[in-house]
């Protein structure tokens, strides 16, 4: 079934022992001294020697990553492990401009592409396969990030850039796929490993997980299975209850995957993935904005009640692919259901709220609860042709339907007061069609038109109780409507200067729907509108990739504009908020860059730029923001180096020393305010905090005996304490998930 476009099998190797087969080059100082010539030369020089070139299929088309006319950057599951890479964090470190905002759990927090986001539903699309995973709108979208480093995968996708003609709405920052490995239907194959850690000034980590692949008739029928438990220690304190450690966790997943092949033309592939988190209390730091530094000192929070958290999974998808000779037509069925449960402290922003509708008794704390479960359906069919030397297309249908119940109650204790009980029910519908062509204008060069029309219905209907004090005198909108049809264009040239070296320019666009806020009041002033609008986007970029130092390293440099219209924004007057529209929207640039590959025999080297600057296009008073201020989280610098020097002691023996250095450049987490257009004021909605820029260390030394790998580690060398992701819990109340403590651990894995 596999069609690996010919005039994509360049005559050039992939970096030896590499693991990323498409990555931006570090500095223009690098891609601009590669004339067509050399780089030529180079390709022949490493003729042949290409099996190492990950294929990718981010265009649904099988083609080599290095000849991709987008910002991609395609990444070997084995490295990670190599490198002892677990999470989404870790993932980050191989992708410019890529921010992985940790939620304090597996699972939690949103992954950013481009400092693309600022509130609303998630701007960047996750896939497991060719599954859209996660709601549209609505139940938690945008803070489940779904962590696929721990299952069975085969590679990983990150797509910077809007992807909305292929892969459709809240697409606006770029994609990441999770391409899952598929059973062999010729070998048994498996995995096991066990990995033990401990955290300073906090408690004990093991991690099992193994994979076995099994062919049940040989060529015919394979099936394989996969999973993992994860048991976290802690590193949080309370001292207010005078408890250490609280944010232990325990994460589990299972996947199945079935491979069918009846005829030579016909290949159906089923995937199921269970995933289960539960942690016992966030991993939060209370600090304050005004000096940055924690109330009650390092690693500890002010909490008063339990803040407990539990995300559940189930995702069940069918592929079928039908080879008719001139094209292919794939159908993809899928169904999940995520049900997400989070209880947070906000005993700062209504415990006195309580204090005065029940005096005289004892202070009050108030805990909060939100609870959302969402079902999603989607099918996609299309017709994808086959490769040839003048023309492809691609046409195809896609259809998903959401319903979604999210709850928020606010508990008071010790007096039984209803200060806030809220269901949003919410359902989504959305039919699209979508299509795609390339045109070979000669060899080297072709353009790539494509078209997405997309109808989405969103209805949301509120059931809303409690103090007047919190919610208003009312009346309150019952329930709300939104329905619109939203094209989305691309447009993409690739020229090959030679074999090696491409040029692409790309222009596309996006959008991501409106929706229903939960409406509230505090002080008298309501909380956002009762709906927010779509937002869209258009973003513009151009680039080049291709390979240096004889084939044996990938480089890919890129500049790109973005011109983003009714921006969706968090609007957090209090601990409740909403989601507003940004007056006249925002603008963003940034440069990205990336080298990856084996400059010097047995030495490992892939190094990563990103820079971005998203801002305002006009004074926002209701978010207490003016023209020119930066998007809330947006970080304007960051960088990574991982680097691995390999010994051979033996044919199979190879001993391995390596260091990976992230580093995170400064980040607005809100807005100065002060004076607007016209001399008018205006006041920030909460104090202004800019994060300081941080980096991380971590160290690694193993031996790999052919088919076993023991591998020492310590992250986060220096014990920093900085500050990942921060959160606005009330007016003048932070709260921040600080890097791991200095971690100690080994692992060992045995492939068989």
């Amino acid at each position: 079934m596999k069609k690996v476009n010919t005039k994509s099998k360049r005559k050039f190797k992939s970096p030896k022992r590499s693991a990323i087969t498409s990555v931006a080059a570090l500095a223009t100082c690098i891609a601009a001294p590669v004339s067509a010539q050399s780089t030529a030369d180079e390709a022949e020089a490493s003729d042949g020697n290409n099996d190492n070139i990950i294929i990718v299929t981010a265009s649904r088309r099988e083609e080599q990553s290095v000849e991709t006319p987008v910002s991609l950057t395609a990444v070997d599951p084995s490295d990670l492990l190599d490198k002892g890479i677990t999470d989404i964090n870790g993932l980050a470190d191989f992708v410019p401009n890529l921010q992985a905002a940790d939620g304090g759990a597996p699972g939690l927090g949103n992954l950013v592409i481009r400092g693309l986001y600022a509130g609303g539903a998630a701007t960047t699309g996750i896939y497991i396969n060719d599954v859209p995973y996660g709601p549209v709108i609505g139940g938690a979208g945008n803070s489940l990030a779904f962590d696929g480093s721990l299952f069975d995968l085969d590679r990983v996708e990150v797509l910077r850039g809007p992807q909305g003609t292929l892969f459709g709405s809240t697409s606006l920052g770029g994609t990441v796929r999770y391409v899952t490995a598929q059973p062999s239907l010729t070998d048994f194959e498996g995995m096991g490993e066990f990995d033990l850690s401990t955290t300073r000034n906090g408690g004990t980590n093991y991690r099992l997980r193994g994979r076995l692949s099994a062919p049940i008739a040989q060529d015919v029928l394979a099936v394989s299975v996969a999973g993992y438990y994860e048991d976290t220690g802690g590193y949080i304190d309370q001292p207010v209850r005078n408890l250490t450690n609280v944010d232990g966790s325990e994460f589990w997943g299972l996947q199945g995957s079935v491979l069918f092949t009846p005829v030579d033309d016909l290949e159906i592939r089923l995937n199921a993935i269970h995933q289960e988190s539960d942690f016992d209390n966030n991993a939060f730091v209370d600090f304050d904005p005004a000096t940055g530094t924690p109330f009650l000192g390092n690693l500890t929070n002010t909490g008063a009640v339990d803040t407990p958290l539990s995300i559940n999974t189930d995702l069940y998808s069918g592929t079928i692919e039908y080879d008719f000779g001139f094209a292919t037509l794939t159908s993809v069925t899928s169904f999940q259901n995520i049900q997400l449960t989070a209880n947070s402290d906000l005993t700062a922003a209504f415990g006195p709220l309580a204090d005065f509708l029940a005096p005289g008794g004892a202070p009050h704390t108030v805990g909060f609860t939100n609870v959302t479960d969402t079902d999603r359906f989607t099918q996609e069919v299309r017709l994808t042709s086959d490769d040839n030397k003048n023309l492809e297309w691609l046409v195809g249908i896609y259809y998903t339907d959401q319903d979604t119940s999210a709850r928020q109650v606010a508990t008071p204790n010790p007096d039984d007061i209803l200060l806030l009980d809220g269901t949003n029910f919410s359902e989504y519908q959305e039919i699209a069609g979508f299509a795609n062509l390339t045109y070979y204008i000669n060899e080297n060069w072709d353009i790539t038109g494509g078209i997405r029309v997309s109808d989405y219905k969103n209805t949301a209907n509120t059931a809303l109780m409690g103090s007047p004090f919190v919610i208003g005198p009312g009346p309150f909108p019952s329930g709300s409507r939104q329905e619109d049809t939203f094209v989305s264009y691309l447009i993409n040239t690739r020229y090959r200067v030679s074999d090696g070296f491409n040029l692409y320019a790309r222009a596309a666009n996006g959008f991501r729907p409106g929706g229903a806020n939960l409406v509230v009041q505090v002080g008298g002033m309501t909380l956002g509108d009762p709906a927010y609008n779509a937002d869209s986007l258009w973003s513009y970029e151009f680039g080049a990739k291709g390979v240096i130092f004889g084939g044996d390293a990938i480089y890919d440099v890129g500049f790109y504009y973005v011109d983003w219209s009714d921006t969706q924004l968090t609007n957090v007057l209090s601990a409740i908020g909403g989601i507003t529209n940004a007056v006249d929207g925002a603008k963003a640039w940034g440069i990205e860059a990336a080298i990856s590959g084996e400059p010097i025999e047995n030495f490992q080297l892939t190094a990563t730029l990103g820079i971005s600057n998203n801002e305002l296009k006009a004074d926002n008073p209701i978010l207490g923001a003016l023209e020119g201020e930066e998007l809330a989280g947006d970080p304007d610098f960051s960088a990574s180096v991982i680097a691995d020097y390999i010994i051979p002691v033996s044919d199979t023996v190879d001993v391995n020393l390596g260091a990976t250095l992230r580093i995170t450049g400064d980040t607005s987490i809100s807005y100065r305010g002060g004076t607007g257009v016209g001399g008018v004021p205006i006041a920030p909605a909460n104090p202004f905090f800019e994060n300081d820029s941080y980096a991380q260390l971590d160290l690694r030394a193993g031996v790999k005996f052919d088919a076993v790998t023991l591998q020492f580690y310590v992250t986060n060398v220096t014990d920093s304490d900085a500050y990942q992701s921060i959160f606005t819990t009330a007016p003048n109340l932070y709260q921040a998930a600080v890097l791991r403590p200095r971690t100690i651990g080994a692992f060992v894995r045995f492939d068989f």
